[in-house]
């Protein structure tokens, strides 16, 4: 299994390293062409059709990968599923396309709420196919598949762009690489859908992805408020400089941490009953999580204006300070991520919502931040929420597991410490130089 694992990480990482380094440069370009005004627009947009997309899984993904065996007749019933869903979702936006434009006083939103909408029936024809090479574990097909369709998308991206087509330049970017990835996954996994349809055929699947569907809801609404809000009481341009220190930031977390987490759920699924060796496992990608993202996190936290500026130019300065504070939590998002897929795995899908539900609650306070003290104040809050989010879901890893939870604070502080010794160090040696050179 060892083995396999590696080969596995060393597919994934390669697809994420080229993904980002694809995605990188076309954000680069992107940036210098665009304003941050069109992609606070794209924003909202991808927003709201994030929101009304978590309806189109229910949970379905996890639940095949989770599952032992499954059959063409389940799987073709979750595939029209999907389909139905799909629709049913782009007609509510399209109806309510022109209301949320003016709810935000954008004419533009309506036409592109409309088209950035059809993702939703392209993207319900590829589940079911992804779901399989993950449950397969074929992630070099999924990385050379992947790689090519950011190649390709980022291409033509780029080339709308340059042909002063604004904002239009990233939608169209985003669909056509993601039907040029649908159509190969077919191909490869060599699954088409029979003429079946019976809902009884997936009930056992049902109760497992009924949690996982909550949970994704809870996420995905939450995860987006900060959206909303700042596009409501702000503006498009604040929002767009948001959004790139967001999207920078979750550029890096997927590609450090990604690529371990997708390997990592299939093998652990394969494995759950041994406790074992998953309370190995997670002691082991613990500490691996945790020397990595307070690493990154100190360098990214020091160089931040210049990285902003070199790479986006010096309109995007304030995105800058965003990022310095986005960075702090950036290892709290793997080692979540890390507790919840051994729940997941586990397939108590039960706990899985309740751990998030919790953290959701006690998240609530830090959108009445943004709204009475500004970005900067609610960026701060959400740095501390992270911080109890993680170890409340260390808390819930202990009822699978039965881990330390002091050894696993002990790894924690290993890395943690050090790194913010050195950052406060630097920084203060940056703050005397600066007013000696001032005088």
């Amino acid at each position: 299994m060892e083995q396999s694992l590696k080969k596995n990480l060393f597919w994934d990482y390669t697809n994420k390293f080229g993904g980002t380094i694809f995605s990188l440069i076309t954000s680069v370009i992107l940036a210098r062409l665009l304003s941050p005004s069109d992609f606070g627009l794209v924003g909202i947009s991808i927003a709201v059709n994030g929101i009304a997309g978590i309806f189109l899984n229910l949970g379905f993904v996890s639940a095949i990968i989770q599952e032992k065996e499954v059959n063409n007749k389940s799987l073709s019933t979750i595939f029209f599923l999907n389909i139905f869903i799909a629709l049913l979702i782009y007609s509510i936006i399209f109806l309510s396309s022109n209301w949320l434009a003016v709810f935000y006083k954008i004419t533009t939103l309506s036409s592109l709420l409309k088209i950035t909408g059809l993702s939703f029936i392209i993207n319900s024809l590829g589940i079911v196919p992804s779901a399989l090479l993950m449950k397969e574990m074929k992630f070099k097909q999924i990385a050379i598949v992947s790689l090519c369709c950011s190649l390709i998308g980022g291409g033509i991206g780029i080339f709308l762009a340059f042909k002063n087509y604004g904002v239009w330049s990233i939608v169209f970017q985003n669909m056509i690489g993601a039907i040029l990835g649908i159509i190969v996954n077919f191909i490869i996994t060599k699954w088409w859908p029979i003429l079946y349809f019976n809902i009884k055929s997936i009930t056992h699947m049902l109760k497992f992805g009924v949690y996982m569907f909550f949970s994704g809801l809870l996420e995905g609404v939450y995860s987006r408020i900060d959206i909303f809000l700042i596009a409501k009481v702000f503006s498009p341009a604040t929002l767009g400089l948001y959004t790139r220190a967001q999207s920078l930031d979750f550029m890096i977390r997927s590609f450090v941490s990604g690529s371990l987490l997708n390997v990592l759920f299939p093998t652990f699924a394969k494995i759950k009953e041994d406790k074992e060796q998953l309370k190995q496992l997670y002691y082991q990608y613990f500490q691996l999580i945790s020397f990595t993202f307070c690493l990154l996190a100190g360098v990214f936290y020091l160089g931040s204006e210049q990285l902003f500026i070199t790479l986006f130019g010096a309109k995007w300065l304030i995105s800058a300070s965003y990022f310095k504070i986005l960075v702090l939590a950036g290892f709290a998002y793997p080692l979540s991520a890390l507790s919840l897929t051994i729940i997941e795995a586990r397939g108590n899908s039960k706990n899985f919502f309740k751990v998030e539900l919790i953290k959701k609650v006690l998240f609530l306070p830090a959108y009445f931040i943004a709204f009475f003290y500004g970005i900067k104040m609610y960026l701060v809050a959400f740095v501390i929420f992270c911080f109890v989010g993680t170890f409340i879901n260390v808390r819930f890893v202990k009822f699978e597991l039965d881990i330390s939870i002091t050894q696993t604070i002990k790894f924690l502080s290993k890395y943690f410490l050090p790194t913010l010794f050195f950052v406060t160090l630097i920084e203060y040696l940056r703050f005397v130089l600066a007013i000696q050179n001032s005088i």
